[in-house]
């Protein structure tokens, strides 16, 4: 399981590594903000099972990033997994808006958030 990991705090992006450290089959990409991410996504050669993103973040956001990921065919099915400390009504409204899998406020319960990247795979 390929997993990208956008977020502009390093430590959020290392406990995804850590969740998933001791499982062989899955590859942790990190990206530390939506503007990395979309390098990433586009590169060719490159494909990734599910996404997991923060919301604020600088240059491109997590909402941006996903409105770019909705607007490309290869991109538009794509799992994408918010992680976010943003509980407000208009940021819920458009990540449902645009088909996210699963909308996880942080702190978040990483025993929780690794079964919803599982089922977000499956």
């Amino acid at each position: 399981m390929k997993i990208l990991v956008v977020d502009d705090e390093e430590a959020c992006r290392r406990l995804l590594q850590d969740i998933f450290a001791a499982e062989p089959y899955v590859q942790i990409t990190p990206a530390g903000d939506g503007a990395e991410a979309w390098w990433l996504l586009t590169e060719p050669g490159q494909e990734f099972d599910v996404c997991v993103i923060d919301v604020k973040m600088p240059v491109v956001d997590g909402i941006a990033l996903v409105e770019r990921m909705r607007s490309v065919p290869a991109l538009r099915m794509m799992p994408v997994i918010l992680c976010t400390g943003l509980s407000d009504r208009e940021t819920v409204a458009k990540a449902v808006r645009l088909g996210i899998t699963h909308y996880v406020v942080k702190p978040y319960d990483t025993a929780g958030l690794r079964e919803k990247i599982r089922a977000a795979v499956a």
